[in-house]
């Protein structure tokens, strides 16, 4: 039989094992509340905890068990009678065992008793006196000393072993290498996006001066149309066979040459106009929708046959509502939106799709 956990009645005696020790004076109420409290946080038996703590001998705890039980009782600190056991007359008590001493099994011993003469029966013996045993001698147990200020059983924090220690060190490291990693590329980043508007102003310096070249254009075909308007209406039908005439001809058909040549000229620096201004739209949402342009791998989140994952790829991520056939999905794909990867300590873009 082994130690209650919270020394609960067996036999006709009700007290608990905490008390009955308490009330003998083998165990103060300071010892008892803390071996309750360490038995509220580990579940062991009180038993064991009382005397894992010192508190009170295995041979007392025997004796306690004894007495719940009301008499003999073999418990795992060995054999004992109780702390007010009577001992039958013939029979010699069982002193305890104590705690040292392994468990032995009590042989049965066979008594033999005479018959006495049937024609003369021997008198009534007297009444056998009781002897009571005499208690155990108890140690006095050693009073525990609490810092003030803390709570039972408050113990100082035990130090962080050295190979704990190594392992977080090696972990900090890793951690600022990580982080220095996702500084750069972010300043990449920044870098990238610095680079695509220089561009972006740059293409708007060249539309600007396409533009007003085109304007000069126009306003030379405008002055050319106007003096050719004016050579045709000075132009009179009689001197058509004089040097004046064919002065004037030749000089219309050079206006229309010239005319010719601007308004080409004109159609180029448009079309040059129209380029760069798609130009600038295209760097724009570069800027706006893709600061990972420069980015040399990215992420492809999505679900596939057997569940969500996770695929690492060449080059900068596809722009949101691009159609991506992502490796081992049943179907395609469609990016809803590039955000950071989902991993701690990854700065890599990735793209979260959706099935199209």
């Amino acid at each position: 039989m082994s130690a209650l956990a919270d020394g609960g009645p067996i036999g006709s005696d009700h007290t608990l094992l905490g008390e009955l020790l308490q009330q003998r004076g083998l165990l103060t109420a300071e010892q008892l509340q803390a071996a309750l409290a360490e038995q509220g946080r580990s579940r062991r038996p009180l038993g064991d905890i009382l005397v894992a703590l010192g508190f009170v001998p295995a041979t007392t705890v025997a004796q306690a068990l004894a007495t719940q039980h009301g008499g003999l009782l073999k418990t795992e600190y060995g054999y004992a009678t109780g702390f007010d056991a009577e001992t039958p007359a013939g029979v010699s008590a069982i002193p305890p065992v104590t705690a040292a001493e392994p468990a032995q099994a009590v042989a049965p011993v066979a008594v033999r008793v005479l018959a006495p003469p049937v024609a003369a029966p021997p008198p009534p013996p007297p009444a056998p006196a009781v002897v009571e045993p005499a208690p155990l001698p108890v140690p006095e147990p050693a009073p525990r000393v609490v810092p003030a200020g803390l709570p039972p059983f408050a113990a100082a924090p035990a130090p962080v072993p050295a190979v704990e220690a190594d392992v977080s060190a090696h972990r900090v490291v890793g951690l600022d290498t990580e982080l220095a990693a996702a500084r750069d590329v972010v300043r990449a980043f920044a870098q990238r996006a610095q680079e695509l508007e220089s561009e972006r102003d740059g293409a708007r310096v060249e539309v600007d001066d396409a533009r007003s070249a085109a304007a000069a254009a126009e306003a030379q075909v405008a002055a050319l149309e106007a003096e050719l308007a004016k050579a045709r209406a000075e132009r009179r039908p009689e001197a058509s066979t004089s040097v004046d005439a064919e002065a004037f001809t030749n000089r219309i058909a050079e206006l229309e040459d010239a005319l010719v040549v601007e308004v080409a000229g004109k159609n180029e620096l448009e079309t040059a106009v129209a380029e760069r201004d798609d130009r600038i739209r295209e760097l724009e949402e570069l800027v706006r929708e893709q600061p990972w342009a420069s980015s040399e791998r990215h992420l492809l989140f999505f679900r596939s046959a057997d569940g969500y994952a996770l695929v690492e790829l060449d080059g900068p991520p596809p722009l949101p509502g691009a159609r991506v056939d992502a490796p081992g999905a049943a179907e395609a794909q469609v990016v809803t939106r590039v955000a950071l990867a989902p991993l701690p300590g990854h700065a890599l873009p990735c793209a979260y799709l959706v099935a199209a």
